[in-house]
């Protein structure tokens, strides 16, 4: 009772007065005395009640630590070892003197008080005084004693295997309570470590309580304002809601740590606090966690629509600009346009629209990566045909050696696959000086094809940025596009179970690493 009130930080205890009879109560203080010379800071207040004078009287049984199996064997080694140990001493009687004999029971008393505890060791020290009187006082096989010094060493001998028999009882309580506090500190200092090395290792923390209080099975539990009840996390047998557990103890209002299969003695109460309030702390670091997330996400989507609004303002307006102009000037009847003027206004009406449907195209593509709305409709597709389908409406795709056997085939959306090396090589022609190579070729390791598009251009010092929306080599915004390119080309690459990644070209340069799954299927050669 002290144990669970201290634990639950209680300042006071009420208690009904003892109905016991005033002899008992000489013989061997009640709950109410010893709750009262134990309590120390703790207000005891004693309630009288209607039965308080029933001649009807409720022992209060002494808690054994030693557990039931130990103490039934306690007491039937206090009944048979006296008994046994005697025999064997009456048989050699003519050899062993009285101070062997006592010694030898008193032997038997206290390794009752080991097995058994207090309890049986008296019952031994009972039956070993009288069986030492009996067998081995003068005059033999009678109750009485002659010697009056017999009679104070027999009572002596009972005396000192009670008390013996009180010390050893006393010491295996403070040991099991050392192991007990022991376990406790250990189990605390788990969750110090894991409070200190997870995030949010529920699961964990839940394990460790298993572990530690012999449950099979925790959860932690939350309560909506309708009182549903829903899992936050499980560990071991499931537990879906309060009525499956054995134990329960509060985290917050709405949040509750289940043990199933456990039962707990009142002094383990605090650590079960603990447990919850490490609980606690988790599940506020996993909010914590979840709201950061979110905010990283929204402060993502923010600098995206930013940058978007940016590119609409500057990107969009310059080829818009550029066809007003174009179509102004055709449609003016003050000038007179020859046909070199004609066709150059045109091609320039012309290379605007691409510019626009370009910059459209990569912005759609973009927005379907962000929402997840990709799909791929995975076929096998021979490289040498997608190579040369991407460079094919390029003005400059001369520029490209292609250098890959007609025979390797990729598992690839064909016209994902298009857009990415379209991407990939318009990049590498907006930055790489005319006079600079630019080479693309294959090989199959195993089950997967990489295809590396290189060139020898300047190159970049750091690569991380290379794929992120809405960057330009050096962020300066003289090139067209609007920094969309690689990142729709990594987006679509994932969307075909690939990846896409850089490195620096030997002499010089930058390689795009295009990693796809391969197919033993082939198509015609291109």
């Amino acid at each position: 009772m002290l144990a669970f009130a201290r634990a639950e930080n209680a300042t006071q205890i009420i208690l009904g007065a003892s109905r016991r009879r005033w002899p008992s109560v000489m013989v061997r203080p009640g709950v109410g005395e010893q709750v009262i010379a134990g309590a120390r800071e703790i207000d005891v207040h004693i309630v009288n009640h209607d039965y308080v004078r029933s001649p009807r009287s409720a022992l209060a049984s002494r808690t054994d630590s030693m557990g039931r199996p130990r103490r039934a064997a306690g007491y039937l080694f206090a009944v048979l070892a006296p008994v046994a140990v005697s025999s064997a001493m009456w048989r050699s009687s003519h050899v062993d003197g009285l101070p062997t004999e006592a010694m030898a029971l008193m032997a038997v008393v206290v390794a009752t008080a080991l097995i058994g505890g207090l309890v049986p060791a008296v019952i031994a020290a009972l039956a070993s005084g009288l069986l030492l009187n009996y067998l081995f006082t003068p005059p033999l096989y009678n109750w009485t004693i002659a010697a009056p010094a017999n009679i104070t060493a027999l009572v002596l001998f009972i005396v000192v295997g009670i008390a013996v028999a009180v010390v050893v009882d006393r010491a295996a309580r403070r040991t099991i309570q050392a192991r007990k506090a022991r376990a406790e500190a250990d189990a605390l200092t788990v969750l110090a470590h894991t409070l200190l090395t997870s995030s949010d290792d529920l699961p964990g923390l839940l394990g460790s309580a298993c572990e530690v209080f012999g449950a099979r099975g925790a959860a932690v539990l939350s309560r909506d304002d309708a009182g549903t009840e829903s899992v936050v996390a499980v560990q071991g047998q499931p537990v879906g809601q309060v009525e499956d557990g054995d134990l329960t103890c509060d985290i917050d209002d709405r949040t509750l740590l289940v043990l199933r299969g456990a039962s707990l003695p009142a002094d383990q109460r605090g650590l079960l606090n603990a447990y919850a309030a490490y609980a606690k702390v988790m599940t506020e670091r996993r909010a914590a966690t979840s709201a950061e997330v979110e905010r990283l996400r929204l402060a993502e989507a923010d600098r995206t629509r930013t940058a978007l609004l940016a590119a609409v303002s500057h990107d969009l307006r310059s080829p818009l600009a550029a066809v007003k102009v174009a179509v102004a000037s055709l449609r003016s009847t003050e000038v007179a346009w020859s046909a070199e003027d004609e066709a150059e206004l045109l091609a320039t009406i012309e290379e605007s629209a691409d510019r626009l449907t370009a910059l459209v195209t990569n912005l759609l593509d973009m927005s379907r990566i962000y929402t997840g709305s990709v799909h791929a409709s995975l076929a096998p597709v021979g490289v040498r045909r997608a190579v040369l389908d991407a460079l094919a409406p390029m003005p400059e795709g001369d520029r490209v050696t292609v250098d890959v056997a007609p025979s390797l085939c990729v598992c690839a959306d064909a016209g994902l696959l298009d857009r990415v090396i379209a991407n990939i090589v318009e990049n590498a022609l907006k930055y790489t000086p005319r006079a600079a190579a630019i080479v693309v070729d294959a090989a199959t390791r195993g089950e997967r094809t990489t295809i590396r598009i290189a060139d020898n251009g300047p190159g970049v010092s750091d690569h991380q940025p290379l794929f992120a929306p809405f960057q330009r080599m050096g962020d300066v915004p003289a090139k067209d596009g609007v920094g969309l390119g690689l990142a729709v080309a990594r987006g679509l690459t994932e969307a075909m179970a690939g990846s896409l990644v850089t490195e620096d070209t030997p002499g010089g340069g930058l390689t795009f690493v295009l990693d796809l799954p391969s197919t033993t299927l082939r198509e015609e050669s291109a």
